[in-house]
């Protein structure tokens, strides 16, 4: 027959194994947002075509870390005028997002796509509208469908995506190229997609008569539109 001494010692050992196995347990919910990029990559590839392996590599070389060996995208990255963030949530990044945008910063990059406020702000109804995974997510797959239909090159796609300055575009290329060679599945022979050329970005509509489009973070364009922040609710 156990004493009670014993009893009520193995109870504070239960208790305490309660205890410290309880935070991990509340922490887990944000294990499961590590594939909200790529379910996000998933749903944009079967609305618009773009090939998935391109979208997830696009993901990846814009917000991934290194985790357990592989580069691993995360939503709720955050870029402020070259400096990287890794937030919590979607309210810690939405937060951060506002107060960099309240404090005067203008270069601010969100989202499993890094969708640049200062180009592409009009186009979402909020900060937490464009970091929703899926809706930036199509919105970066439509935008790549547009320049690979300008460039016929998904690789020439994808650079543009980035930045038209090529210098700026093959660096970001050269991670790419890695990340996506790293990935599951068919290396070569992409799907060709519609050509058809129809603009679906207005604010990327060309002026002064020039044929190009823009780019994630455009080169050589006039001022931009302004914030979706400036407008009411």
């Amino acid at each position: 027959m156990v004493s009670d001494r014993a009893f009520v010692f193995r109870t504070i050992l239960f208790l305490a194994f309660l205890h410290y196995t309880g935070p991990a347990t509340a922490a887990s919910p944000g294990i499961h947002q590590l594939g909200a990029c790529d379910a996000a990559a998933t749903e944009a590839s079967h609305r618009t075509g773009v090939p998935l392996k391109i979208l997830k590599a696009v993901t990846r070389t814009e917000t991934g870390r290194s985790r357990d060996g592989k580069i691993t995208p995360w939503p709720w990255t955050i870029n402020v005028e070259g400096k990287g963030f890794w937030l919590g949530s979607k309210s810690e990044a939405t937060d951060f997002v506002q107060k960099s945008l309240n404090s005067g910063k203008t270069l601010v990059d969100v989202g499993c796509f890094q969708i640049n406020i200062h180009w592409h702000g009009e186009q979402f109804m909020s900060v937490d509208d464009m970091l929703d995974p899926t809706r930036n997510a199509v919105y970066a797959a439509r935008f790549l469908k547009q320049l690979f239909d300008e460039t016929g090159n998904w690789k020439q796609a994808v650079g543009k995506f980035h930045s038209r300055t090529p210098a700026h575009a093959n660096r970001y290329l050269e991670r790419f190229n890695r990340i996506f060679a790293a990935l599951p599945g068919r290396r070569s022979s992409f799907p060709l997609l519609s050509q058809e050329r129809t603009n679906s970005f207005p604010l990327l509509k060309p002026s002064g008569g020039a044929s190009a489009i823009g780019s994630l973070v455009p080169g050589g364009l006039g001022s931009p539109i302004g914030l979706f922040t400036t407008r009411s609710n």
